[in-house]
């Protein structure tokens, strides 16, 4: 196999299909990149729905990435759990989700919860909530 069949199973035969299948050198490699051209992991809010997974907010934090953005609360919880400095819900928070977000800040009480808003009303809703 040469280097430019690295993304080839050795044992598809094997594989459940569908499958998602993690390179997780590569997944090194693209954060080690990132950060570099970032010029730090401090400028850089990586957005988790885009790999909703533990095992990539680990290689990110390993690179000193400790800033997320999530799409929900169930997003912002797995962030937490491993410990990330501060998670942006970037959608506007609605019903239920005002309390469960709530729930959070008291569950993981080391991490900084930040939430949009796209009016008023939705703003005094989270500060009554708080």
């Amino acid at each position: 196999m040469t280097d430019a069949d690295w993304y080839r199973v050795k044992n598809a035969a094997q594989v459940p299909s569908p499958s998602l299948l993690v390179y997780p050198d590569r997944v090194e490699e693209n954060v080690r990149r990132a950060v570099e051209i970032a010029g730090g992991p401090e400028r850089l809010w990586p957005h988790v729905k885009t790999h909703k997974m533990e095992g990539v907010l680990a290689i990110q934090r390993r690179h000193g990435i400790e800033t997320f953005k999530v799409a929900t609360i169930a997003e912002a919880e797995l962030t937490a759990q491993t410990g990330a400095r501060e998670v942006l819900l970037a959608y506007p928070l609605v019903g239920p989700s005002v309390a469960r977000f709530v729930a959070l800040t008291w569950l993981y009480p080391d991490t900084k919860f930040l939430a949009l808003a796209d009016s008023a009303d939705a703003i005094r809703k989270l500060s009554e909530a708080v």
